[in-house]
This record gives C-alpha cells, structure tokens and sequence, in this order.
C-alpha cells in the first residue's frame, strides 16, 4: 500500500481532467485508483491518501504524470484554479511501502 498525505481540496481539482485524459494509456488503471482514492479522502475528511498498487505501478504513475506536457498543465491550472506542482510533490514525496 502507498500512503500519501495530500492537499486534498487541490488534488480534487485535476481528478475531471485525469479521468478524460487517461484513455488509451496503459496506466489508466493507475490513475481511476487515484482518483477514486482522491474522492474516497474527501469524502472521509481525510488527507491521508492510501493506494492499494504494486510500487512498479505507482512508479510508472508518478513517472507518467511528471511526464505531461507542462504548457498544458498551466492551462489546465488556470481552469481548475488548481497547483499541479504541489500535487505532483505531494504525491511523489516520502515514497512508503509498509513490510
């Protein structure tokens, strides 16, 4: 399991555009886990966000959303009035594999 403490009310914000985006990539069932996680969180009030997927796939996750075209994240930033900096830290920090 992959435990991360989030900013939950901003990471909401790019779950609508992450779902329409994830078609066609082999991570798809990477990012529905986040984002239904991401929504799990809020509506538990929590910001401890915990994702039940292998390491490897949780790598190739992070890798994949670092990898989006920036000038398109700072369109959707301004959409979303969102940080996808803060998320992606968020996400990538203090990586967790409890034993």
């Amino acid at each position: 399991m992959i435990e991360r403490s989030m900013n939950i009310d901003n990471a909401k914000k790019f779950c609508t555009y992450l779902l329409t985006y994830q078609f066609n990539k082999p991570i798809g069932d990477a990012i529905t886990s986040l984002v239904n996680n991401i929504a799990l969180c809020s509506n538990r009030g929590t910001s401890l966000l915990q994702m039940h997927i292998s390491p490897s796939s949780f790598d190739a996750l992070t890798k994949y959303l670092s990898s989006i075209n920036k000038g398109e994240m700072q369109m959707v930033e301004r959409s979303v009035q969102g940080n996808w900096q803060l998320f992606l830290d968020e996400l990538t920090d203090d990586f967790d594999i409890p034993f």
